[in-house]
């Protein structure tokens, strides 16, 4: 589908796994900012979010590009996943920059 892969988790030692799995891309977030590192990719139109706590997919949402998507597999937990204001905010500004287009 032409789409390219960017798997994120923590540590090196992970890369050559999501690598032998098909990623094209791979970023520690022990090592850099995984949000900006997807906003340098371009954002993320679909991120499939595996964490089993529900905080540590929060900050994620940042790295979505305009009209991308969050599918939530596997949060544990009663803890709601958060979305800052500044991240809503962004949302609801590219959204309806797109629209006017």
């Amino acid at each position: 589908m032409g789409f390219q892969v960017t798997a994120i988790a923590r540590g090196p030692e992970k890369e050559s796994l999501a690598r032998k799995l098909g990623a094209h891309h791979h970023i520690d977030n022990n090592a850099q900012d995984p949000v900006a590192a997807l906003q340098a990719l371009g954002g993320a139109r679909l991120t499939l979010a595996t964490a089993a706590n529900s905080k540590s997919m929060s900050p994620f949402l940042g790295g979505l590009a305009p009209r991308g998507q969050l599918i939530v597999a596997g949060a544990g937990g009663n803890e709601p996943i958060g979305i800052s204001g500044s991240t809503l905010c962004h949302f609801f500004l590219v959204c309806a920059r797109l629209r006017e287009q």
